[in-house]
């Protein structure tokens, strides 16, 4: 599948726009699709040992030591069944539960598609193997099995090995056998935990001397892949997480699919780490996780570059084994094939559903992690709320008055602080005008003021710091929640993971900040919300001038432009909690009486003043008296003044 190199970037910016946006709109509440191509020709892969600075330990050799001392094998295609040339109606084997069906091929061995079933509204099937319509040996599927170059490398994936099904069509093995070399069978099982498939790996020594697999540099014995890439159907959203996900050590080593590379010299992995948990591949939607049934797991990753199109190959390599003639080693692992939903995820293996963190662009910070527990909590009230209502629109709108009336105190309080200054404003400026050009001397007047009258400079940014982080995990939460997949809300909004299209224009312009390729009704009527509360959203310091009141309108245009073509849940969000803020501002009303002294403390005036601070204001009231004899002399005229010029006109 190709993945668009510039991705995460691109959301990064998004993401700092909308920050931004945030801040300037301090008066109201509130980031590329790519198209899949198939390739004509596979690749020859061949890859070196990883550079891995510590080396995998040892396996013991299964069925007893040998008194011979181990030789790394090499040469041995030539005991294999030749490529298989074309692709036979027999080579297809399915097996299917209620949440996936699997078909495999007998070429290679491989994953050829596997549809699971999410169970969700109208969109309850998803194809996850990217399509490639080449015959079978030449393909690129999932689940191939990769040996060392300098051993069987990849040429297992090309030939066709046997194949035997259980009665129940639950699980098939297959089987290659390289005369007087090895034995190899690759056996997979749907697994009883919903979206899992079980596959073990078992080599069998069939020389008559102790083979080696693996290398001490790191290289793995072998390795399970998957590759190209995930065909999630999400591609053509406004916001997609490409990533690769390698589990070690408690934490989650992210790699941006786009950034992984095909070596043009040494054809070492891309990246590589040892002794991991498990490792995932993550769309907006769906995840592909592999897990190890041993300890000691190598996990790599590369992309290939093929016809301009980027495929991407990750692996479980099992450690370094030495194994005697006749002696067999058998590897186990899970595979998840599933939707990002945690209630999928949990029952799969513990921690998994960490591939649902929405701030990775963040890194493991404490911030980041705490906007991820918040984005999870909204989610799970979310969830909630859609067994209370049965419609997802309706949920988010239930998430957005309760997100609301949690912060009511402290935006009525606000709101309230902000109508007082506003009324406040001929105090301000009758001491503009006593002060002239002394600053010093007009703020500290115009800080008694706001204290008498209970009214605070600062009481319009508490809501912005209140508002900023709750809109970004919203953002982040709703692009990427499985839940709203398909969800309808009502009347012309269909998919609320979609952007709202009212009507939908036959061609699409690209504008500068949004594609216009119809009538997205949300965002247009989310401005006109936001221009209304800009306009009734009282001013916290001096009246605005012409240009200040233009741009207070013009910055909620701008935004919904932003947004235009963003999810419907988004934009949902956003009407409904300014809708809120313009009848929150109603509920507030300043009197006569709410702008009476509030101070309890002794009137300035009346308390005794330090002596420092009077000899200050002694030296200001002089330094005043002086300005105004100084605008008095210079205006008064003088008195020969009239007598000069009558002389003149005599003379």
């Amino acid at each position: 599948m190709q993945d668009d190199p510039n991705e995460r970037d691109g959301q990064s910016k998004q993401l700092l726009m909308m920050m931004a946006l945030a801040g300037l709109l301090a008066v109201s509440f509130f980031l590329f699709p790519s198209t899949p191509s198939t390739p004509s020709k596979a690749p020859e892969a061949q890859t070196d040992a990883a550079n891995s600075g510590n080396p995998l330990p040892p396996d013991s050799a299964a069925g007893g030591s040998s008194a011979t001392p181990p030789q790394a094998v090499s040469g041995p295609q030539a005991g294999l069944p030749p490529s298989a040339e074309t692709t036979e109606t027999t080579d297809s084997i399915v097996l299917e539960n209620k949440a996936i069906r699997a078909e495999f091929t007998r070429v290679g061995a491989r994953l050829k598609k596997v549809t699971v079933v999410t169970g969700t509204h109208e969109h309850d099937t998803q194809q996850l193997v990217p399509w490639d319509d080449r015959p079978d040996a030449q393909a690129i599927y999932p689940l191939g099995l990769r040996f060392p170059a300098s051993f069987l490398g990849e040429s297992l994936d090309s030939r066709r090995w046997e194949a035997r099904v259980d009665e129940a069509n639950q699980s098939v093995t297959f089987t290659l056998v390289a005369a007087g070399l090895a034995q190899i069978e690759k056996t997979f099982r749907l697994s009883e935990t919903p979206f899992v498939l079980d596959a073990s790996i078992k080599y069998t020594n069939a020389s008559t001397a102790p083979q080696l697999l693996g290398t001490d540099t790191g290289e793995p014995a072998f390795s399970l892949t998957w590759g190209p890439n995930i065909d999630s159907g999400d591609k053509d959203k406004y916001m997609t997480q490409q990533e690769l996900l390698l589990r070690k050590g408690g934490n989650n080593i992210r790699t941006l699919t786009s950034k992984l590379a095909w070596p043009a010299s040494g054809l070492n992995y891309s990246t590589s780490e040892s002794g991991i948990d498990w490792m995932a591949v993550t769309s907006c939607y769906y995840v592909v996780a592999m897990k190890p049934e041993f300890d000691g797991a190598n996990g790599w990753a590369l992309s290939q570059a093929v016809d301009k199109s980027r495929y991407l190959q990750v692996g479980l390599g099992a450690p370094r084994a030495e194994v005697a003639a006749g002696a067999s080693i058998d590897r186990g692992y899970k595979v998840y094939l599933g939707p990002r939903l945690g209630e999928a995820l949990n029952p799969a293996w513990p921690k998994l559903d960490s591939v649902l963190e929405t701030f990775t662009v963040w890194g493991f910070t404490p911030l980041a992690r705490f906007m991820n527990w918040f984005a999870l909590f909204m989610l799970r009230i979310m969830t909630w709320s859609y067994q209370v209502v049965p419609n997802y629109g309706l949920a988010i709108i239930v998430v957005t008055l309760l997100v609301r009336t949690a912060t009511l105190p402290f935006m009525l309080k606000s709101t309230k602080s902000m109508k007082k200054m506003q009324k406040l404003q001929p105090e301000i400026e009758k001491i503009k005008e006593e002060v002239g050009e002394d600053q010093q001397e007009m703020q500290r007047r115009m800080m008694q003021l706001y204290r008498d009258h209970g009214a605070s400079p600062l009481g319009g940014c508490l809501p912005i710091f209140l508002q900023l982080p709750v809109f970004i995990a919203f953002y982040r939460m709703l692009a990427n929640a499985f839940e709203l997949r398909g969800a309808p809300f009502g009347l012309w909004i269909t998919d609320l993971s979609q952007p709202d299209s009212l009507v939908k224009f036959s061609h699409s312009f690209n504008l500068i900040f949004f594609q216009l390729d119809g009538i997205h009704l949300l965002p247009i009527l989310g401005g006109i919300a936001m221009v209304l509360s800009s306009k009734l959203t009282p001013t916290a310091g001096p009246t605005q001038n012409p240009q200040q009141k233009m741009m207070m309108t013009f910055m909620p245009i701008f935004f919904s432009a932003v947004c235009y073509n963003m999810a419907a849940a988004l934009n949902l969000y956003i009407l409904v909690s300014t809708l809120f803020g313009i009848g929150q501002s109603y509920l507030v009303h300043v009197t006569d009486e709410d702008l009476k002294a509030v101070s309890k403390k002794t009137p300035a005036s009346t308390r005794p003043k330090h002596f420092y601070a009077a000899a200050h204001a002694r030296k200001r009231e002089a330094e005043r008296e002086a300005r105004r004899e100084k605008r008095q002399t210079q205006t008064k005229p003088r008195p020969d003044a009239k007598n000069d010029k009558t002389g003149r006109k005599e003379d």
